[in-house]
């Protein structure tokens, strides 16, 4: 056929289709239809008319809805609401027998933390500390018995106490992984707690004012916490009872579903921090409004968490299998040019690249701490004196190596060190990342990532210059973007401002996507540093103590080197999880912003395939 036919033959549904494509209301399966027909006359085109303006023009005009329909794409676009309005109430749904297990072992051990203080008037001191019973006392006889949530600052009391309750339900999670005895223990001494503190004010006709105050954040709270024991106990499931699944893959499907429930009650958790920090210290307010107060916060536990689920759940299908996706068998080959991917695809990139690389960084880890703690501990030797008792065990002592304001030679230190760790690491990730390496100067390349990787950890390390609280928060704000940052000025052969700038760039519109894998990679790091907290580990050091033969100043300061060195491994072999994240992550987000890729793809529309 002719050319001039061919197009006679097409312009009119040509024309339509431009009409679709301006129109602001188009009709999908219209649009659809008629793609496939400009799709078909653009692969022959392609094969009869390969070099005239017809190929172009249906080559322009197909790229067009390509663009439109995916340059712009999000991952799940409203993933966020999506999350809570639908695959929570599902998975609660799911876990409903061991929630309901958590919470008949937490009403027991409140039972019997009432009836133990019945039969043992000093028991309450026992659970509760001597101290904060005889300050409790001192209260009560001032004539202010709930004076206690009145005198912290409310900022430092919301910070404070946002961590602890976050800390708390993430232990009661992760120790499922012991078959679900470390969750149960927490939620006995939990719940043995909640019953004495009540029945401590119980004991001494103050109930109603105990219970309008305490119960204001404590439903929330209590609720939180209980659903948290959940989750532990559906991870522990998971490694108990496999079912069809082998043990490996039913751990993984549990941690999935455990992990999601705890996630869904971070919010209520801050949430009743805030009841605590800003509403719970107003003790003289009426009755009244604080019972609606712990009314709406029951009601809200009641609907959503109880209602809501029932409801979703009859109103779909397949139920027990929605969230369940094993990853495929994957091998060592990072694919991440030119593709869009989920945050759940990243997240396995990131444990291939750690499985690949883990016996290399480790090597350089041991051997920057190696070099690191003796010289960390002799500049600290006045400020590590003590009994290093379990409570001093790693995070107690590890702040001291941030005090900056006393000690500034440990931020040269630990920029140093840290600097070193994140330079293998992007190396690594560059090299796997990147086309083969043809640069004759390999020597002057690293030296200017090692300088790169040195000017931004050095900008990380001033924020341990603010309050911790303060430090920790904006850390944790900052520290996606610096890690993206960094791998772009890295890949892209960028200056760190211009890196910077490309950052917030591609992150317009997908700080949503950063979020979440964030989330979940801050979730594993933290994972790494609860294990190496573990009593196990100090029971070992506590042997080595019983039977080296140092006297007891020499084993307190081996103690403190031996504690310092696994903290400052534990943090640097976790450091690869959340760096390489951010640096995979960047060609997600360079594909959605660019679509070269896309356009690849287009320009390879229609041609004849070999598979064919």
């Amino acid at each position: 056929m002719k050319e001039t036919k061919f197009i006679e033959q097409n312009k009119e549904k040509w024309k339509e289709f431009e009409q679709i494509l301006k129109s602001s209301k188009r009709d999908p399966d219209q649009l659809s239809r008629l793609f496939v027909q400009i799709t078909d006359d653009l692969s022959y085109a392609r094969t009869f008319y390969p070099f005239r303006s017809v190929r172009i023009y249906l080559n322009n005009t197909a790229q067009k809805v390509f663009y439109s329909i995916y340059k712009n794409k999000k991952e799940r676009k409203h993933r966020f609401i999506q999350f809570w309005r639908e695959e929570l109430p599902i998975i609660v749904y799911q876990c409903r027998k061991e929630l309901i297990l958590s919470f008949v072992i937490f009403a027991l051990s409140v039972a019997i933390g009432i009836l133990s203080s019945v039969n043992d008037p000093d028991f309450s001191k026992t659970i509760l500390g001597e101290s904060y019973v005889e300050m409790t006392v001192e209260n009560i006889k001032g004539g202010d018995p709930m004076a206690v949530y009145k005198k912290m600052n409310e900022v430092d009391m919301l910070l404070g106490i946002t961590v602890n309750n976050v800390l708390v339900a993430f232990r009661t999670f992760i120790l499922g992984v012991f078959f679900a005895i470390g969750t149960v223990a927490i939620m006995v001494y939990n719940g043995i707690m909640v019953g004495t503190f009540q029945y401590f004010f119980i004991e001494r006709d103050l109930f109603m004012e105990s219970f309008l105050t305490i119960w204001i954040h404590g439903t929330l709270e209590i609720s939180s916490i209980i659903i948290a024991g959940g989750s532990g106990l559906v991870l522990g499931k998971g490694l108990l009872f496999p079912g069809t699944y082998s043990r490996l893959q039913s751990f993984q499907v549990s941690a999935l579903r455990g992990l999601k429930l705890l996630i869904g009650v971070v919010p209520i958790l801050v949430f009743a921090a805030i009841l605590e920090s800003f509403v719970t210290r107003y003790t003289d307010v009426p009755d009244i409004l604080r019972a609606s107060i712990i009314l709406l916060s029951a009601f809200f536990i009641a609907l959503y968490f109880i209602w809501y689920p029932i409801r979703k759940a009859r109103n779909s299908q397949d139920i027990s299998m929605r969230d369940v996706q094993l990853a495929p068998q994957r091998s060592n080959v990072l694919q991440v040019k030119d593709k869009i991917k989920s945050s759940h695809e990243i997240f396995r990139d990131v444990i291939t690249f750690y499985k690949k690389y883990f016996t290399r960084l480790l090597k350089i880890n041991i051997i920057s701490a190696l070099i690191y703690v003796p010289l960390a501990v002799y500049v600290l030797s006045d400020h590590l004196k003590g009994d290093p008792t379990y409570q001093q065990w790693m995070f107690g002592k590890i702040s001291t190596f941030f005090s900056y304001d006393e000690l500034p030679i440990l931020y040269l230190l630990n920029t140093i060190l840290v600097t070193v760790n994140v330079f293998f690491i992007f190396t690594f990730l560059h090299k796997e990342t990147s086309d083969s390496d043809t640069s004759k100067n390999r020597f002057g390349r690293n030296l200017i990532i090692f300088l790169k990787c040195l000017a931004f950890m050095a900008c990380v390390n001033t924020l341990f210059f603010l309050p911790d609280a303060l430090a920790i928060i904006t850390l944790l704000l900052s520290l996606p973007i610096i890690a993206l940052s960094i791998f772009i000025s890295i890949h892209d052969k960028r200056n760190i401002f211009t890196a910077f700038g490309q950052s917030f760039q591609l992150l317009s519109g997908n700080y949503g996507r950063m979020i979440q894998l964030f989330l979940t990679l801050a979730f594993l790091t933290f994972t790494f540093f609860f294990f190496m907290n573990s009593p196990f580990l100090l029971f070992y050091i506590e042997i080595l103590k019983w039977n080296l033969p140092f006297e007891p100043q020499q084993m307190e300061s081996i103690f403190i080197i031996v504690s310092v060195f696994i903290s400052i491994v534990a943090m640097n072999i976790a450091l690869p999880l959340l760096f390489s994240g951010k640096g995979l992550l960047f060609f997600s987000l360079k594909e959605i912003k660019e679509a070269n890729g896309l356009k690849e793809r287009i320009r390879n529309f229609g041609t004849i395939s070999k598979s064919y």
